[in-house]
């Protein structure tokens, strides 16, 4: 298959998690072809790269004409290298641009996946909501990385197809000796709640001896505590994540939470909040402890006992391994999005598996 993945590009989960599909779909023997709006992160350099064209008139220099471009760029390209299946992750800007590529190129299928906030925060908004009504009909099929999405999402209907496709990781890593203090990893924006994950770090040090917070994110230098280490944005997260003990997570939402999932790849158990999707990954007292946004002294209570009791520590840390292995492999969810690129090209667009339809409890909500 020739396949065109388009993403946000940069540091975003949603990003990430398409780079890693590109590689897989690429090593599998896949012509695969990456558009993004801006560089994105862990991109393999044997994966071909295209970037907005960039405009020639002064007045449309501060990225007023992106969407355009972007979609000029698309329709170039799926014709130029007779593209089969365009794969849109994330629907925000790219809704606009689905219509557009469907009617120049009606026999290139699309497909749209959701990642988080383009469900519920542009899908939510009744801004929004006319937009969306109006092109998931041209859209071959909808994916949702967590059934909260799914569920969150009101525009799934019997005659569109709509399933659950997870993030995943390559592998697990083992588990690495001696392990110590907390790692966050995040864009650091407001949903994330990063003030919350100060507040926790500084309660588990009034009890915790020679702890430190390690940070990945989007700002290098945010703090003066000197046991607060900022790496800025890394492109390989593992050698800092894979050393830590506990990975925390205080957002207010997550529509799957790709940083909770490298962590228990690592073996790493996860504290974090009962925030959408991270309950799809993290599973309550057995691969972490989870608990209701904004409470930190509960969250602080919890890695303190991670601390203080090693046998409850190493029987999460294995339930990591375990649980990733069993579910969250990348050999076991490429074949469904493979699936589902074979049923898009090989069937109408309205064509839908019976186990994919909502039940009728859903369907009411």
């Amino acid at each position: 298959m020739r396949i065109g993945l388009v993403a946000l590009g940069g540091v975003g989960g949603s990003t990430i998690a398409t780079t890693q599909l590109a590689d897989n779909l690429s090593r599998m023997g896949h012509t695969v072809f990456f558009f993004a709006l801006k560089k994105p992160l862990r991109l393999s350099p044997n994966i071909k790269l295209f970037l907005p064209y960039k405009p020639v008139y002064p007045v449309l220099a501060n990225g007023e004409s992106d969407t355009v471009e972007f979609a000029s760029l698309l329709i170039n390209k799926a014709n130029d290298l007779d593209i089969n299946i365009l794969h849109f992750n994330y629907a925000y800007p790219f809704i606009s641009i689905i219509p557009i590529i469907k009617r120049s190129k009606p026999e290139v299928r699309t497909i749209l996946s959701f990642h988080g906030t383009d469900v519920t925060y542009f899908s939510s908004d009744r801004r929004y909501q006319k937009l969306f009504e109006t092109v998931i009909h041209d859209v071959d099929h909808l994916t949702f990385v967590s059934e909260f999405l799914k569920k969150r999402f009101r525009l799934c209907t019997s005659n569109k197809s709509c399933e659950v496709v997870p993030n995943f990781v390559e592998s697990t890593r083992g588990i690495f000796p001696d392990r110590n203090d907390i790692i966050h990893v995040s864009n650091l924006r407001p949903a994330k709640r990063f003030d919350d994950v100060l507040d926790v770090f500084k309660k588990v040090k009034r009890s915790v001896k020679d702890i430190k917070l390690h940070v990945i994110g989007n700002e290098k230098e945010f703090s003066a505590d000197s046991d607060i280490i900022s790496y800025g944005i890394m492109e390989n997260i593992f050698p800092v994540l894979e050393k830590r003990k506990l990975s925390l997570l205080t957002s207010e939402s997550e529509g799957f939470s790709l940083f909770a999932l490298e962590s228990m790849s690592c073996g790493v158990p996860v504290v974090a909040t009962r925030a959408g999707g991270i309950e799809e990954v993290v599973s309550d007292d057995e691969t972490g402890l989870l608990h209701e946004v904004g409470d930190t002294a509960g969250i602080a209570n919890s890695i303190k006992r991670l601390y203080k009791d090693g046998a409850l520590y190493n029987r999460f840390s294995e339930k990591c391994i375990e649980t990733v292995n069993n579910k969250f492999l990348a050999k076991n969810i490429i074949c469904k999005y493979l699936n589902i690129y074979k049923r898009v090209l090989n069937s109408n667009a309205d064509t839908k598996p019976a186990d994919n339809v909502l039940d009728n409890k859903e369907k009411r909500r």
